[in-house]
Parts: C-alpha cells; sequence; structure tokens
C-alpha cells in the first residue's frame, strides 16, 4: 500500500493536485479502508495510468467478502 501512496505522491506532484490527492489518502485511512479501496481511488485519480493486475485483486477481495 505504501508503494501506491508514493507513486500516487508523485503523479499527484507532477499533476498539479498533492493535497487533494493526499487528502483522499488521509480521509480513507481514517475510515480504514482496504487495499482495493485505494487502488480503486489510485484508478479514479489517475486514470491514464493502467493498472495491470487490477482484476485479480478485486477477485480475491471478492472472494474474501463472500467468506465472512
Amino acid at each position: 500500500m505504501f508503494a501506491l501512496w508514493g507513486i500516487g505522491d508523485d503523479l499527484a506532484k507532477q499533476l498539479g493536485n498533492l493535497d487533494e490527492w493526499r487528502g483522499a489518502c488521509d480521509a480513507a485511512k481514517l475510515m480504514g479502508a482496504s487495499y482495493v479501496t485505494f487502488v480503486n481511488m489510485f484508478e479514479e485519480f489517475f486514470p491514464v495510468v493502467t493498472l495491470i493486475g487490477k482484476e485479480e485483486i478485486n477477485a480475491i477481495h471478492q472472494e474474501d467478502v463472500e467468506e465472512d
């Protein structure tokens, strides 16, 4: 998760929306967001970035949710 935040910080800084990105990350942390939430948030903030393996992450998360 830390790598995702770091990459997001670098991209947000380049795009001029670092404060908005960090604010969204901080809010998600306070709500106890899962890794999948951060992956989806990253995808929303940076739609030009292709996240390889996102489908697998979502599938694993869905399996975990169904087991609970």
